[in-house]
């Protein structure tokens, strides 16, 4: 009576012949879910690891983003200081007087001789 409704129940005796026959070749709807299945779970897999990936490196760059700034700063800071020495080096009374201690460079002093000639004699 239960083969009337259904063709494809079977009784609890027969289960034996429903087991799996590895000689039953796959039908094609089958082999396609099983590679759709397996295509969807390595992209997944490819896309979690490319993104971890991109992380890591966002992360890394903006670490050495954040270093170079710092140093940056270290070195904006060294070139005020340089720029106030270099004032300071630069005055006009300052290299004459190393002039004269290092080089024996003194200031000239100009002397009018006549005849319209003007002489440049250094001073000690």
């Amino acid at each position: 009576m239960i083969s009337d409704y259904s063709p494809s129940y079977k009784a609890g005796l027969k289960r034996e012949k429903d087991r799996y026959d590895p000689d039953r070749k796959m039908p094609i709807s089958d082999l396609f879910w099983k590679l759709s299945g397996i295509i969807v779970i390595l992209t997944t897999l490819i896309g979690l690891a490319g993104s971890c990936w991109f992380s890591w490196k966002i992360r890394s760059g903006l670490d050495d983003l954040s270093k170079e700034q710092g140093r940056k700063q270290e070195l904006r800071q060294a070139s005020l200081v340089l720029q106030g020495e270099a004032d300071k080096l630069l005055v006009r009374d300052r290299i004459e007087t190393v002039a004269a201690k290092d080089l024996a460079l003194y200031p000239s002093t100009e002397k009018y001789i006549g005849d319209g000639i003007t002489v440049r004699i250094p001073s000690p």
